[in-house]
C-alpha cells in the first residue's frame, strides 16, 4: 500500500481531529452541539451513575492506586477499567471522559495520554504494549431496565511501552506526540462509526451525581 507524503498526511490528520466529537453519532446531543434537544443532552449528563465493579477485590491494589492518582491529575477523566494482562503483555486503561470537560484540542488529548502513561510506569513494567481508550457516556433506553449509560469509544491509542518511555524521557511535547502518530510509532484511532465499550469495569467511577435507579455500566458489557 502506498504511503501518503508526510505533509499531506499531517494535514489530513489535523482535519480529521478538528472534526472532533461532533463527527461521532450521538455526541452532538451529548456535548450540547445539537440544540434541537437540549433536554436530552442535560438528561444524559445528569444520568451518569456510580460504577462499582470488581467487588471481589481481585484487582492489584497498586493498579487501583495508580488509577486514583491519574484521576486526581486530570479533571473529568474517570478510569473504569485498568488491567495488566500477563498473558498478552498488554497494559490497558479504559476511561470515561466527562462531556462537561470536552477534549477541545490535540494538546488536551496528549495530556490525557501522557499522564496516563506516566502514572502507570511502575504498574505497566513487564508489558510490551500500552492501550488507552477514552469513552464518552451515552444514555440509552432499554425495554426491561429503563434509562442506562453505555460508553462510546472516542479515541484509542496504542504504543509499545518502550516507545512511550522514550517519549516521556525526552521531554514530551505536542510536536513529538503528533510525530509518533504520523510515523506510526503510535496507533491512533478515532472511530467514525458507533463503537461501544464492551469491557469489564474494575475501578469505581465517580462522575456525576444521582440516579439510583440506573443500572451499572457493567450490566451492558461482555
Amino acid at each position: 500500500m502506498t504511503k501518503l507524503p508526510k505533509p499531506l498526511k499531517l494535514s489530513i490528520f489535523l482535519l480529521f481531529f478538528a472534526a472532533g466529537c461532533s463527527a461521532l453519532p450521538g455526541l452532538r446531543v451529548i456535548t450540547g452541539e445539537d440544540t434541537q434537544d437540549d433536554s436530552l443532552a442535560a438528561q444524559a449528563i445528569e444520568n451518569i451513575d456510580l460504577v462499582m465493579a470488581d467487588k471481589t477485590g481481585s484487582t492489584d491494589p497498586s493498579i487501583i492506586r495508580a488509577a486514583d492518582r491519574i484521576e486526581a491529575a486530570l479533571r473529568g477523566f474517570d478510569i473504569i477499567e485498568i488491567r495488566n494482562n500477563p498473558v498478552t503483555h498488554e497494559f490497558t486503561v479504559n476511561a470515561m471522559n466527562d462531556p462537561r470537560v470536552p477534549i477541545a484540542s490535540m494538546d488536551d488529548l496528549r495530556r490525557m495520554i501522557e499522564l496516563t502513561w506516566r502514572g502507570t510506569l511502575s504498574e505497566s513494567e513487564g508489558s510490551d504494549k500500552l492501550n488507552i481508550t477514552i469513552l464518552s457516556p451515552i444514555e440509552v433506553n432499554t425495554l426491561d431496565r429503563g434509562s442506562s449509560i453505555i460508553g462510546q469509544v472516542l479515541f484509542n491509542v496504542e504504543i509499545a511501552r518502550s516507545d512511550a518511555v522514550v517519549y516521556l524521557s525526552n521531554g514530551p511535547n505536542i510536536n513529538d506526540f503528533i510525530g509518533m502518530i504520523l510515523d506510526e510509532t503510535m496507533t491512533f484511532n478515532q472511530p467514525q462509526t458507533l463503537q461501544i465499550y464492551r469491557g469489564n469495569p474494575n475501578h469505581p467511577m465517580f462522575a456525576l451525581p444521582d440516579t439510583s435507579n440506573i443500572p451499572n455500566l457493567a450490566d451492558f458489557t461482555g
